[in-house]
């Protein structure tokens, strides 16, 4: 995963935004960083064959009022603290 970036197309259910989508860059050292469409996020991952476990996560905390975005984000960031 290291030096990869990761556009999300799907989440189960929830519908994502267009132009919106939620993006993860996998650094060298185990830290993530990226967008949930509206705000920046940050944590770590440690990759364990097919596992891929995230931990330490936060986000800033803008509004966005662009229809959908915020539910798209709320999905997101369980996922990633799940």
């Amino acid at each position: 995963l290291a030096l990869s970036d990761w556009h999300v197309t799907k989440m189960g259910s929830v519908a994502i935004v267009s132009g919106k989508e939620p993006e993860i860059r996998f650094t060298k050292d185990g830290r993530i960083e990226g967008t949930t469409g509206c705000n920046r996020f940050f944590g770590s991952y440690v990759q364990d064959g097919a596992k891929v476990t995230f931990s330490g996560t936060g986000a800033t905390k803008m509004a966005c009022l662009d229809d959908g975005v915020m539910q798209q984000e709320a999905a997101f960031l369980a996922i990633l603290q799940g």
